[in-house]
């Protein structure tokens, strides 16, 4: 830090010299340009066909509820929307706990049509859901964000598709983000929402301290 607070003591000195050449003519002005910010059309909300292209693990997280402490595993899964012009991908935080009757198990069913027995929820591995086609019904949501808010879409279900539709391939590669497959370059391209809840997880501290 030395070297910050060194070079704000120059920079203060010489503050009245630099204003001087600033002022004259040969130097050209400086002059922040504000920018308006594109804001990005919403998928409308419908039911569209899908695949699951990129899987990533968030790790365990801690929190604190009526003086009672839980942690919750968690992962993301990424669809590409199919058949877009431009490959389009929708993200889905999902716990992952296969229990009865829990959001992730109920997924699961209506992603497959058949229900999972104990057995096979039991022993589910979540990266078999990589590069399989299903209907995701799309809606939107307000959420606040760096002092804004926005809408934005969300994942409300996800179902099997009709047994008469041959979903084609997405545009985008399967990619798998987990603690024993670590990639930097997939990890700093999540989105700063994910890569927060990434960091603060008990995995990420434990590998990366």
């Amino acid at each position: 830090m030395g070297w910050l607070v060194n070079n704000a003591r120059d920079w203060q000195k010489n503050s009245v010299n630099r204003n001087k050449h600033f002022n004259g003519n040969n130097y050209m002005a400086i002059t922040a340009l504000k920018k308006e910010k594109k804001v990005r059309e919403l998928l409308p909300a419908d039911n569209y066909y899908a695949r699951c292209h990129k899987i990533v693990h968030i790790g365990t997280t801690e929190f604190e509820k009526n003086g009672n402490k839980y942690e919750l595993n968690k992962a993301v899964l990424f669809f590409e929307i199919i058949g877009a012009e431009v490959p389009f991908v929708i993200d889905h935080e999902i716990v992952l706990n296969t229990a009865k009757d829990t959001p992730f198990r109920k997924m699961l069913n209506t992603w497959r049509g058949v229900d999972l027995t104990d057995e096979e929820a039991e022993a589910f591995e979540v990266t078999a859901l990589l590069g399989v086609p299903c209907l995701v019904n799309v809606g939107h949501k307000s959420i606040s964000y760096q002092g804004g808010a926005f809408e934005v879409e969300v994942v409300l279900s996800v179902n099997k598709i009709p047994r008469t539709y041959s979903c084609p391939l997405g545009k985008l590669p399967t990619v798998v983000l987990d603690y024993d497959n670590w990639s930097d370059a997939v990890y700093n391209e999540l989105p700063d929402r994910i890569k927060k809840k990434i960091v603060d997880s008990v995995e990420y501290r434990a590998a990366f301290g």
